[in-house]
């Protein structure tokens, strides 16, 4: 397999399992780095020691509450930037 074709994959995995989170947003771009952005703050959030016993990127609740407002902010800003 080429280096192409394993970011492909790759890109389809994340947007298949972050699809929930993206359906609101229309530009491909800002799609794809959302997509992105929400991967690494899950492995970010599974990987840090819990204060609370939460457990970690399975807890969707606090991914909700978190992360999902800081990263449409940071990307609605950059939208607009673009435009």
């Amino acid at each position: 397999m080429d280096h192409q074709s394993i970011m492909k994959e790759e890109k389809d995995r994340l947007l298949k399992k972050w699809e929930p989170f993206l359906q609101d947003l229309d530009d491909e771009y800002i799609v794809e780095n959302t997509a992105i952005l929400l991967e690494n703050e899950a492995q970010y959030l599974a990987e840090a020691p819990s204060t609370s016993g939460a457990t970690g990127a399975d807890d969707v609740a606090g991914l909700q509450k978190i992360m999902l407002p800081i990263v449409r902010r940071v990307n609605l800003g950059n939208a607009q930037l673009v435009a």
